[in-house]
């Protein structure tokens, strides 16, 4: 087992599926120290409701767990291929107006927190 730390302070950013960042696609393109790595992210996208909503609080937690593919690699991870089974958990606190929550997408949340946590094998 190894693990993979970023070198960067932006360590993974939103793709298209050639690698290209894109904030509207699924795939993930992991920035580390000697190359790059894409990942299929798209079971984790727009995959349904949250998992909690609490009226009362306005809060509301968004918890996945996928299998998700490695699609391509530069640098060092050229040829990398395999799977990553990955945890997204996150948590948000959206603003309330007499007592009824906005949720909407412009809404700006009051408190936030993401986590996402991963393991898998890779080939190269």
């Amino acid at each position: 087992m190894w693990l993979v730390r970023s070198a960067t302070s932006e360590p993974a950013a939103s793709a298209h599926s050639a690698g290209k960042p894109d904030p509207k696609c699924g795939y993930q393109l992991l920035t580390l120290g000697k190359g790059t790595i894409l990942v299929n992210t798209e079971a984790e996208v727009n995959n349904g409701p949250p998992t909690t909503f609490n009226s009362k609080t306005c809060s509301a937690t968004f918890v996945r767990t996928a299998t998700d593919p490695v699609v391509s690699g530069t640098g060092l991870y050229v040829g990398v291929e395999g799977t990553l089974t990955i945890a997204v958990s996150f948590a948000i606190v959206f603003p309330s107006t007499d007592g009824t929550c906005n949720t909407s997408n412009s809404a700006v949340p009051i408190a936030q927190y993401g986590s996402v946590m991963g393991s898998g094998t890779v080939d190269f």
